[in-house]
């Protein structure tokens, strides 16, 4: 297995990225070598998306569960539903 395709496939799983107790603030992350940041939205709901600025591409966003007391996040396409 080459560098590139096992990033592609740790890609595909869902990884905690930040407690959900600690969502009162946006919350740094760094999965994968790729900067994120975790928030909640106006109506509470979890957001993880790349910790840039707006206009240089922040909006991009990735997938967000919150379950068993942390936030969890997929970069890729996702084998399976996150933390099953």
């Amino acid at each position: 297995m080459t560098p590139e395709t096992r990033t592609a496939a740790l890609r595909r799983g869902w990884y905690p990225v930040a407690r959900a107790v600690d969502l009162d603030c946006p919350q740094q992350a760094t999965l994968l070598g790729r900067r994120l940041v975790a928030f909640r939205t106006a109506d509470g709901r979890p957001r993880v998306l790349p910790d840039r600025c707006l206009h240089r591409g922040g909006m991009g966003a990735f997938p967000a569960v919150e379950r068993y007391g942390l936030i969890w996040t997929c970069l890729g396409d996702p084998l399976n539903g996150p933390a099953a």
